[in-house]
């Protein structure tokens, strides 16, 4: 039962989020570091481009799952217009190491990003791991998933489309 209406919650969240498209808001802005540079960004460096932000942890099952899935939609995606940046939220205790060993296991093409503070979930309201926000040219949300995130299912396409 406690199965059933977790599923429930989680498909009305989706659905709820999924559908904003027509009421675009400005991105929370928060602060991340490129894994790759170690060099401080943001969302503000992500305008003029539409973005997907994918936030993971290292300890997160359905990531497992959700990062293979992006790495393998990803040439689609960015022939879409639309960029990529895997959001770490694991907390200062995990090390940049064991988030690379994830990621080059996982989705070695990806852009990584390290929030150590968490402030992606906190910004965007998150209530369940992963969430994806997909972000338009000018910075505003277009679309949010709470969950898995499917790249080849039918409101992700709609959503790319509406950016791209």
């Amino acid at each position: 039962m406690r199965a059933r209406v977790a599923g429930i919650l989680l498909a009305a969240t989706v659905a709820t989020t999924a559908g904003a498209c027509g009421d675009a808001a400005d991105a929370p802005r928060f602060d991340a570091v490129e894994l790759s540079t170690d060099r401080a960004t943001s969302t503000d460096d992500l305008r003029g481009r539409p973005t997907l932000l994918a936030a993971f942890a290292t300890w997160c099952t359905p990531c497992e799952r959700e990062l293979p899935a992006l790495e393998e939609a990803l040439a689609d995606i960015e022939a879409a217009g639309v960029d990529v940046v895997a959001v770490n939220v694991d907390g200062p205790g995990v090390g940049d190491d064991e988030v690379t060993e994830m990621i080059e296991r996982l989705a070695p093409s990806l852009d990584v990003w390290r929030d150590a503070e968490s402030a992606m979930l906190v910004a965007y309201e998150a209530i369940f791991m992963p969430h994806s926000v997909l972000l338009d040219a000018e910075g505003a949300v277009v679309a949010a998933w709470s969950g898995s995130l499917d790249p080849t299912g039918d409101d992700f396409l709609a959503a790319l489309a509406s950016v791209g």
